[in-house]
């Protein structure tokens, strides 16, 4: 009896299995699907609710385990990654190693007018020009300035604009007009060069300062034995000197003879000046010679121009020669003798 209550509970019990597993392989209906659709709605609008919350600052805080350990730390809540701090770039530009600020160094180049030492009469007005190289790193512009430092002004200004702007490795030619003393003597007259801010330009040895000069003399007369002048030319320029030599000056042999005469005429400004040889016989009487050419000359500056001039001469004969020039004043060389001998 037993053991049939015993089958039947068994039977019982494998049917409700049956139907269990049954259940679960049964397709979903569209009721079961709206309730998951809803209670997966229902989560993600819980999860979004959540991330719109301003989370509060994370508190920070340590204990001190009671057998002594290290204490140990938390923020926010247990377990929770802590929020970095922002970060915020700065940019910075290396300095190239060797690179130097722009610094002014000038170099002298040259005499362009008036050659150290030269000699003029008393109120003559001059123009001295130097040539100036820029050897440093920077532009020079007109705000440039040379100063008198030191010497004699000789009725110069004190400051000078430099007359354009100069590039480094270019040159600038620098003028002063000076006026020479009456008084006989000698006279020099320091310059000094500036840059925009006043400070002085240097050279290329380190610890220097860049200085020009002028020498020159003021003399009661010519000083090579010739004459000046007055009179001359619309626009001449200062006649300072005039010389004239001649290769041969005592020629001996066959004929025509051939002599050359080299002669120099020297301004100390800018003008046109006129000039030539003369020649003078002293015998034999009536002997002439053949008239050499005149010459026309504009002088930019201070300079002196050289020409030569050879000479034929058929027949013996003593003369003279000399240089006449005329400018803003006239002006005639020391005369200079010379002979020809035929044999």
């Amino acid at each position: 009896m037993k053991h049939l209550q015993y089958a039947r509970l068994k039977i019982i019990l494998l049917g409700i299995l049956v139907l269990i597993l049954a259940g679960c392989n049964l397709p979903e209906t569209p009721d079961d699907v709206s309730q998951q659709t809803a209670a997966a709605q229902t989560v993600n609008a819980v999860v979004q609710e959540q991330a719109t919350e301003t989370p509060e600052a994370p508190v920070s805080t340590a204990t001190q385990a009671a057998d002594g350990a290290e204490p140990t730390s938390t923020t926010g809540e247990q377990g929770g990654a802590s929020t970095p701090a922002a970060t915020q770039e700065v940019s910075v530009t290396p300095t190239k190693e060797g690179q130097e600020i722009g610094e002014d160094k000038a170099e002298f180049i040259a005499d362009v007018t008036i050659p150290d030492y030269s000699e003029f009469e008393g109120g003559d007005t001059i123009t001295k020009t130097w040539r100036v190289r820029n050897i440093g790193t920077t532009t020079w512009s007109t705000d440039y300035t040379i100063e008198f430092e030191k010497g004699e002004k000789l009725g110069a200004p004190t400051q000078i604009k430099l007359p354009q702007s100069v590039k480094p490795n270019d040159f600038v030619d620098i003028s002063v007009d000076f006026t020479v003393p009456n008084a006989v003597g000698e006279y020099s007259s320091y310059w000094i060069l500036k840059n925009a801010d006043g400070e002085r330009v240097g050279v290329a040895e380190e610890g220097k300062y860049f200085t020009m000069f002028m020498i020159i003399k003021s003399v009661s007369d010519a000083g090579d034995g010739g004459t000046s002048g007055t009179g001359g030319i619309p626009g001449g320029a200062k006649i300072t000197k005039a010389t004239v030599s001649v290769d041969t000056p005592k020629y001996t042999g066959s004929c025509p003879a051939q002599l050359t005469f080299t002669y120099t005429v020297t301004t100390a400004n800018q003008g046109n000046v006129d000039f030539n040889l003369k020649f003078g016989v002293i015998s034999p009487s009536g002997y002439k010679f053949d008239a050499p050419p005149e010459y026309s000359v504009n002088f930019s500056g201070g300079y002196t121009v050289t020409y030569t001039y050879t000479l034929f001469s058929a027949n013996s004969v003593n003369a003279t020669v000399k240089v006449e020039a005329v400018g803003s004043n006239t002006y005639t060389s020391e005369p200079v003798n010379f002979s020809v001998k035929c044999n």
